[in-house]
């Protein structure tokens, strides 16, 4: 087995990142399931009563 010389700063902080990134997906995915699981949050939601929300607000 060949000894690898340890990671630079930049790789470090690289993988620092990665972790990082990973993390925030995860508690994202989390974050959503629950909304799902409570009722919500809708996958597909009806793209017809967004303009007609936005409308009647700014009509008023």
């Amino acid at each position: 087995m060949e000894h690898q010389p340890p990671p630079s700063g930049h790789a470090r902080e690289l993988e620092y990142r990665r972790r990082q990134r990973r993390a925030a997906q995860l508690a994202f995915a989390d974050m959503v399931a629950d909304a799902e699981r409570l009722g919500l949050y809708d996958i597909r939601p009806d793209t017809r009563t967004a303009p007609r929300a936005v409308r009647k607000q700014t009509e008023a």
